[in-house]
């Protein structure tokens, strides 16, 4: 079990509609968490999309909002079906057997 530090990330999608979600950095990289699955002490990654693989900004603290993604992203990226394109153009893990500490405690 990972800890980790959870980021609060901006992201605009291909079809002009804005949310948030978490990032969280692994193996000194750090990859958007769309959705996560709690299972108890722990959770884990429903799909984690590598960042830097989009134009972005960092804000510091105290900011509400870590992370700024600058370009739009595939919603089906984001939240559909993973299709072989999707797969072969982008990085990402789906579903990884990944486990964090909640709030990236401890």
């Amino acid at each position: 079990m990972r800890s980790a530090e959870i980021y609060k990330a901006l992201v605009g999608f291909d079809d002009g509609e804005m949310t948030h979600c978490d990032a969280v950095e692994y193996d000194d990289t750090i990859w958007l968490v769309p959705r996560w699955i709690d299972a108890g002490e722990y959770r884990t990654p429903e799909r984690m999309l590598r960042l830097d693989q989009f134009a972005h900004q960092m804000f510091p603290a105290p900011s509400a909002i870590n992370i700024a993604v600058n370009e739009p992203v595939p919603h089906a990226l984001y939240s559909g079906e993973l299709t072989p394109a999707l797969k072969e153009k982008y990085q990402l893990y789906d579903r990884p057997d990944f486990r964090f500490k909640p709030g990236g405690e401890g």
